[in-house]
């Protein structure tokens, strides 16, 4: 990646790599991270990485790419009105979705330029 290319999108990676860390997080970080925010729910989690992956996509490598597309889709399924309980905050320790997402996230933490 040319230092050009890394310095247009120098603002949105920081950002991006804030919303994996707090999807990457222990669930109590998380929920400790939401009640701080005074949020009832978890998807403040989802919307800020949702607010920031697509547009930091093209700075990053086509496995980066493939994993943020991979964690959106996760959070995309747990969206679904038959999941509705996977946004409290107790499911953040308790469903095996945020387990799939703390992975998923990670690893896209792993590959993201620093």
């Amino acid at each position: 990646m040319t230092e050009e290319r890394l310095s247009t999108y120098g603002d949105l990676l920081p950002q991006l790599r804030r919303a994996l860390e707090h999807l990457a997080a222990p669930a109590g970080e998380q929920y400790q991270y939401l009640r701080g925010l005074r949020m009832n729910n978890a998807d403040e989690l989802a919307l800020e990485f949702d607010d920031v992956a697509a547009a930091a996509e093209s700075a990053l490598t086509d496995d980066c790419r493939g994993l943020l597309r991979e964690l959106n889709s996760a959070l995309a399924a747990m969206s679904d009105r038959s999941h509705a309980g996977v946004w409290s905050l107790e499911a953040l320790s308790t469903a095996p979705e945020w387990a799939d997402v703390r992975s998923r996230a990670t690893a896209a933490l792993r590959l993201l330029p620093r």
